[in-house]
């Protein structure tokens, strides 16, 4: 879980977060996705969204934004 912030704060700090601190649609659900075994929204929709998102976020190469953060292993 500590991985999770960690991401989130580096995104924050490099100014790839909005004004309230959250990501981009895309790169949250990226995010949630690959945390899904540990951390869920408590919003049924966000889920959803995640679900059906992630996939165009990893298209866009987002993922590969989780290793600079958290994940040197990320492939």
């Amino acid at each position: 879980m500590q991985e999770f912030f960690e991401v989130l704060i580096g995104w924050a700090n490099d100014g790839r977060a909005g004004d309230s601190g959250m990501p981009d649609p895309l790169r949250l659900a990226v995010l949630l996705r690959h945390f899904k075994d540990s951390i869920r929204s408590s919003s049924k929709w966000r889920n959803f969204t995640a679900w059906l998102l992630a996939p165009f976020g990893r298209i866009l190469g987002y993922h590969k934004e989780l290793e600079k953060y958290a994940f040197p292993e990320v492939k």
